[in-house]
């Protein structure tokens, strides 16, 4: 999904030209069909046009990677992405800054902010964070339970 659509084309092919018969890829996606996306909409945590240039679906990720010869060889639970998604998407409902805490957190964004409003809206959305959480597991547990439903798709291709 961080891949220009034409560049994601020529990686695949490239990928697919140097395999072999036992050439696994593995794959973890966004799921752009997911509860998760429907619910929150523009607030879901993975519609980062910026960076998630894609959106995948289960059916869409089979059909680009068929078309340069691979297929499903099976798909593994991403739990933590699964948590993340719901809890981040919650916080971007309540708060104006798409996936704030992620982007403080894990790439330590500084925004257009001074340093005391930064703590401000740190503490606030980590507050927030840990008052949400319950609301995501619970949410994550419901989205576990229909795996083409799912936040993240993370699936394993074998050559074909």
């Amino acid at each position: 999904e961080h891949i220009p659509g034409d560049a994601l084309r020529d990686l695949l092919a490239r990928i697919r030209d140097l395999g072999n018969a036992t050439t696994r890829v593995i794959v973890s996606v966004p799921n752009g069909a997911s509860y998760q996306s429907r619910l929150f909409r523009q607030n879901f945590a993975y519609f980062d046009s910026h960076s998630h240039l894609q959106q995948f679906s289960p059916t869409s990720l089979d059909r680009i990677m068929a078309e340069f010869g691979f297929s499903p060889a099976g798909s593994r639970l991403s739990y933590v992405y699964q948590l993340f998604g719901q809890g981040q998407s919650l916080l971007n409902v309540i708060f104006p800054i798409h996936n704030y805490l992620y982007y403080r957190l894990k790439r330590g964004a500084h925004y257009d902010l001074s340093a005391s409003r930064r703590r401000l809206f740190d503490v606030f959305n980590i507050g927030m964070g840990i008052m949400l959480a319950p609301i995501a597991v619970i949410l994550s547990t419901l989205d576990i339970m229909q795996p083409a439903r799912r936040g993240v798709i993370t699936r394993c291709y074998a050559r074909t």
